[in-house]
């Protein structure tokens, strides 16, 4: 019986180090750089502003900042919009512990 929870074991293993190994080709660096940006943006202007607000002013820049990448002549308009909402949670959440 141990062999047969072992064998299931590594395959549940192997398929969440693929599932993780998939994750991390897809954020990459500069996905983990959009979500701490905007995180640290979102929780700046929650000083300022209600939450409501700080996320829709933040999501406005990373919608703007998506715009000069693209004039620039990069093409990763999706995952950084994804990267940067991301962030916006993260941030909004972290925002309400200060």
């Amino acid at each position: 019986m141990p062999k047969k929870l072992s064998k299931t074991k590594s395959t549940f293993s192997q398929k969440i180090n693929e599932i993780d190994a998939t994750g991390r080709k897809w954020i990459g660096y500069d996905g983990l750089l959009n979500m701490e940006t905007f995180a640290l943006v979102a929780i700046f202007f929650m000083i300022f502003m209600p939450t409501f607000v700080s996320a829709a002013v933040t999501f406005l820049l990373a919608i703007a900042k998506c715009y000069c990448d693209k004039k620039r002549g990069h093409e990763n308009e999706k995952h950084d919009l994804i990267c940067a909402g991301i962030g916006i949670i993260f941030g909004c959440i972290l925002g309400f512990a200060f």
